[in-house]
């Protein structure tokens, strides 16, 4: 998911994949999210292929869809979330410093907007409307279906939870990377085992760094005008938030309670 933190989970796992013995493989088209069934169709017959002989980690910017080919409960997605707000600020001026990276020719109005200054007035691209059609973060766990991406849909914001219950063992925060390491090598041993082998200082990751001119501080009205609007997708990251630290505590009492029954044995 775009903005959400996961270069940080996606950079591990790249370094993992040697230790852990299994293949890591990533697309190099992040831009198109919504996959036409045949897409679909082809990722899976090349991920069927891929897991004969070995684990596969494969990571791609895409909506969920359901798996056709393979035996329920075989394959797991993982994701992270961030701060719906925090997000939606990160991905307004991300995009402006890609085209600037690209050369793309843009007016210059454009590089120098201000979500303090355009949110007030309502700009569509500042301030989402019910109705307006947009990638929310709720939409990549929603799916391929065109409501996904309608916003105050709450058919999208239900199916999006159904989704993450059904198809997600655990989803990362970006506000909390090491947690999220902590389930993912739970979860997942075979692809974060040995994780702390490859651990750098304190541990602690930068997310979505940027150059200051795109990540400007933004104004409490400002925070507070996108709170109302992206009501559904904040809903959503609570509740996946909610969850996350249910599973933290619980896989924390576990190993607590195994190694004291380990240390029991020993005396």
């Amino acid at each position: 998911m775009t903005n959400s933190g996961m270069e940080v989970k996606l950079r591990k796992r790249r370094r993992l994949s040697s230790i852990n013995g299994f293949t890591y493989s990533s697309s190099y088209n992040y831009k198109q999210w919504r996959l036409p069934r045949a897409e679909q169709l082809k990722l899976e017959e090349q991920w069927y292929n891929a897991t004969r002989t070995r684990h596969l980690s494969y990571d791609k910017h895409f909506y969920f869809f359901d798996l056709k080919r393979f035996p329920e409960n075989e394959v797991a997605w993982i994701n992270m979330v961030r701060d719906p707000i925090d997000r939606f600020i990160s991905y307004f001026y991300y995009k402006r410093l890609k085209l600037l990276k690209s050369e793309i020719p843009m007016a210059y109005s454009y590089y120098e907007l201000q979500l303090d200054d355009c949110t007030p007035k309502g700009d569509p691209e500042c301030l989402p409307r019910p109705g307006d059609i947009m990638a929310l973060q709720l939409t990549f766990f929603c799916g391929q279906h065109p409501h996904c991406r309608i916003v105050g849909n709450r058919w999208a914001l239900q199916q999006a939870k159904a989704n993450v219950l059904k198809s997600y063992p655990v989803i990362g925060l970006a506000e909390d990377v090491q947690a999220s390491l902590y389930l993912f090598e739970h979860y997942f041993p075979e692809f974060f085992k040995n994780r702390f082998k490859i651990q750098n200082g304190s541990g602690d990751e930068k997310i979505n760094t940027r150059p200051e001119i795109f990540s400007p501080n933004v104004s409490a009205n400002t925070r507070s005008l996108l709170r109302n609007s992206l009501e559904d997708d904040i809903e959503f990251y609570d509740f996946v938030r909610q969850r996350f630290y249910t599973q933290f505590t619980a896989v924390t009492e576990l190993k607590r309670g195994t190694t004291g029954n380990l240390t029991q044995d020993n005396t």
